[in-house]
């Protein structure tokens, strides 16, 4: 757009006066509106930086300030703490009620989880129903400790969503620098880990990260490789425990018992493997060999002459 210049408005030396004529020089500008441009390029490096469905900073704007985070905290010998929550009972609303549902409470999530962070604080969504939370500048793992049961009670009321009403809870996993880690990603990793940790023990609560959970954590990873390969190696044992009729003394139904025969553990017990089977979604591939094995050793006995077995 063109547009004359008011002389008054520019200031004007003898230099300005038009060329060889002598008379006042006429000005004339050029505008455009640059407006869109700036939304658009304002909205690109948003989308850069935050996760769209909840406006929260995402996993690299978190990191960024993570980092900054703890070269401030190294150089002026503070304390920080990395926060990993899981939505416990979350995977459950998306399956029944659909992602839409899912996005709405993922939403909801973050409104209440926002009202319970000091000014500075950074929640960041880390992917699907996970969060990450920076906690700069803390005393010590007591200002950790009540942000955490904040955050646990502010999960406590149900959600309203449409017709339904949902009760989600939280898990949480904390990491302090510099005693869980130096590195940002040692913080993190260690905050997920006592997250797991959460998991494991009942879900709806939090812990703080120890170098036990370490060990504890490679056990696991372990084990969770056997299990793996007695599923292919039909290393399970199903034993069998009678239920004899009082009257006529009978054998008349069993009751099929687990039993994990690990070559360099031993007999392995439900409550040494069941978790890390429902954990790992191999729970399902378990249960159907326990009951083909169950299945055919009833079978056998029915044709040998334990026709009232159950």
């Amino acid at each position: 757009t063109a547009f004359p210049v008011d002389p008054q408005t520019w200031p004007q030396t003898g230099k300005t006066q038009g060329g060889c004529t002598g008379q006042p020089a006429r000005y004339y500008g050029i505008a455009r509106d640059v407006t869109e441009r700036k939304e658009a390029e304002a909205f690109i490096n948003f989308q850069a930086y935050h996760d769209l469905l909840t406006r929260l900073p995402n996993r690299a704007l978190f990191k960024d300030r993570l980092e900054l985070a703890i070269t401030h905290a190294r150089r002026s010998q503070q304390k920080l703490a990395v926060m990993f929550l899981d939505l416990d009972r979350f995977k459950v609303v998306n399956d029944t009620l659909g992602h839409a549902m899912g996005d709405r409470l993922l939403q909801a999530v973050t409104h209440r989880l926002e009202k319970c962070l000091r000014r500075g604080d950074t929640l960041s969504r880390f992917g699907g129903d996970e969060f990450t939370l920076l906690l700069p500048s803390i005393h010590g793992h007591d200002d950790a400790r009540n942000i955490a049961r904040k955050l646990i009670h502010a999960l406590k009321a149900p959600f309203q969503l449409g017709d339904h009403e949902v009760f989600v809870g939280v898990s949480i996993g904390i990491s302090v620098f510099p005693e869980a880690g130096e590195t940002m990603d040692l913080l993190i990793q260690n905050a997920d880990i006592a997250m797991y940790h959460v998991k494991a023990r009942g879900k709806d609560g939090y812990r703080f990260y120890s170098d036990s959970m370490s060990i504890n954590t490679a056990n696991r990873l372990s084990l969770e490789r056997d299990l793996r390969l007695a599923l292919e190696r039909n290393e399970l044992r199903v034993f069998y425990q009678p239920q004899v009729c009082s009257r006529s003394n009978r054998v008349v139904g069993l009751a099929a018992l687990v039993r994990w025969q690990h070559p360099e553990r031993g007999l392995l017990y439900p409550g040494d493997f069941l978790p890390l089977a429902e954990e790992t979604r191999l729970v399902g591939k378990l249960s159907e060999q326990v009951i083909d094995q169950a299945c055919r050793d009833v079978g056998r006995w029915i044709s040998s002459g334990h026709s009232d077995l159950r």
